[in-house]
């Protein structure tokens, strides 16, 4: 199973016709549906869907690094008790906004639905 094939499968686009008489649509050439097209979005959905993993992995990789190599990790710790705390607050801000604007956007996308059917009577 590779990177790609984490993806959900897409639903077929009908074909669009924009404003010059060619076959993309108001959403530019990805929509059309050419074979490349849908490559580069599998590509760019599977990237989205690695920092979570990949976090799990490095903390869990972290916790066998401090056993199988105690005076390392010590080295490597102590090393980092030597970054100035505004960093840390940056990064924890990075980490926050990239997260919670991923949680925001599901959120927001599971709740329009609902508010949509319950305005038309």
């Amino acid at each position: 199973m590779g990177i790609g094939d984490t993806t959900l499968p897409r639903q077929p686009r009908a074909p669009s016709v924009g404003g010059d008489g060619s076959n993309y649509g108001p959403e530019g050439a990805a929509g059309g549906g050419s074979s490349l097209a849908r490559h580069y979005d599998q590509i760019i959905d599977s990237l989205n869907r690695l920092p979570r993993p990949v976090l799990i992995m490095l903390t869990v990789a972290l916790f066998a690094y401090a056993v199988f190599d105690p005076s390392g990790f010590s080295a490597r710790m102590e090393a980092l008790s030597r970054v100035p705390e505004p960093l840390w607050w940056m990064q924890g801000a990075v980490v926050t906004f990239y997260f919670g604007a991923r949680e925001a956007h599901y959120l927001r996308k599971a709740k329009l639905p609902k508010a949509a059917s319950q305005k038309t009577p």
